[in-house]
């Protein structure tokens, strides 16, 4: 059976890769193409548009992101209903209300086309291997013929009836997950304004912003700080060790944010130093690896002057956090300060800096990329 896949962000990307590897005919369409890069690398036909992916299988599952995309891949431009293949079955792995699940059934039917719901419970790194839980309703016979490839998808598949009925599970089951944990680096004002809105509908909101990027996290060595509800942070504890090697418990709500602000700052200030040292010693026609020699035999070194340093030296800016994304947490730093009524007179010279090298297009590189734009105000 021909597959299409539309949207390949994490979980839809790990889907496709489970199905290629298994041997199957898989051809993808995302909107942002460059989503796809990883599938077609392995495999997938990336197709221009949702017709095209419809026009070359026999089963499309839909994964995006909500009930609107749905609708813009489905009866949008070049959307699916305008395919004429008549052997055509729609599955939507999305999770939406029943009622526009149902709505989105109905016009598929009047094109002949059958839609199945199949929402699932497990992330990116279950799907991968195959081991998710799918939930089906929608046509029995369509379910029927697509049972096999589910079962590949999903090593338990509850088919639950008619249209709407499987949506309604998984926002049940969704409802169960009760508990918030939130990675996000924001203000400790606005952590605690949203930890009372979760408190009012009875959700407990922790919050564990982390140091480290991707190449740490897929290790499990982050450092993770956390502030919240004590009982609820005793509850996810021995999950928080497995991503995080170090875990600090710090109290209340916007603690452990206000500490994450504080050590980006210092990731700003080392990256910046670096950049000026290192371009000052090759203004002066010194090797800038003799700098880091001396500067990492003395209490002075830091992580980042005894590994990303030296990938700054040779112009490598592979991103494990962009510029931008430090920017976004330096305006944070400045917004949080002004609130407390301090004032950090380097952080907002440092904020204008990474604002111009972002202007200069630097924004998508590593945040050690900064050093970039000391170079390109330092030519001759």
């Amino acid at each position: 059976m021909k597959i299409g896949i539309i949207g390949t962000g994490m979980l839809g990307e790990a889907v496709a890769l489970n199905l290629l590897n298994l041997g199957f005919d898989v051809s993808v369409y995302n909107r942002t193409k460059e989503k796809a890069a990883e599938v077609e690398k392995n495999g997938a036909t990336v197709m221009d548009s949702p017709k095209a992916v419809a026009d070359n299988s026999e089963l499309i599952i839909i994964i995006v992101k909500d009930a609107s995309a749905v609708k813009e891949v489905s009866f949008g431009k070049n959307g699916i209903i305008e395919s004429k293949n008549k052997k055509l079955i729609v599955a939507d792995m999305s999770t939406i209300e029943p009622s526009e699940s149902r709505e989105i059934a109905d016009k598929f039917e009047q094109k002949q086309i059958q839609k199945l719901e199949i929402p699932v419970m497990g992330g990116p790194n279950v799907a991968i291997t195959g081991k998710l839980v799918m939930m089906a309703s929608g046509p029995k016979n369509s379910f029927e013929q697509c049972k096999t490839i589910f079962e590949k998808i999903a090593n338990k598949v509850f088919f639950l009836g008619t249209q709407g009925t499987a949506n309604s599970i998984k926002l049940a089951m969704n409802l169960q997950i009760t508990m918030l944990a939130d990675m996000s680096t924001i203000e400790p004002s606005e952590s605690r304004e949203i930890a009372d809105k979760f408190e009012q509908k009875q959700i407990q909101k922790l919050e564990i912003p982390v140091m480290g990027g991707p190449n740490v996290a897929i290790t499990g060595k982050l450092v993770m700080m956390a502030s919240g509800p004590k009982n609820s942070f005793e509850q996810c504890k021995t999950i928080f060790e497995k991503i995080a090697n170090k875990v600090f418990f710090l109290g209340t709500q916007g603690t452990a944010n206000s500490i994450k602000l504080a050590m980006n700052l210092q990731i700003t200030m080392l990256a910046l130093s670096l950049s000026e040292g290192i371009t000052l010693v090759e203004k002066s026609e010194v090797d800038p690896k003799i700098f880091l020699e001396v500067l990492n035999s003395t209490y002075f070194k830091t992580g980042m002057s005894e590994n990303k340093a030296f990938k700054m030296i040779d112009g490598d800016y592979d991103a494990t956090f962009t510029l931008s994304n430090l920017k976004k947490d330096i305006s944070t730093m400045i917004s949080t300060s002004k609130k407390l009524g301090i004032e950090l007179p380097m952080i907002m010279k440092a904020e204008k800096i990474y604002e111009n090298a972002i202007k200069e297009g630097l924004g998508n590189n590593d945040y050690t990329g900064i050093i970039e734009y000391i170079k390109k105000i330092n030519k001759a």
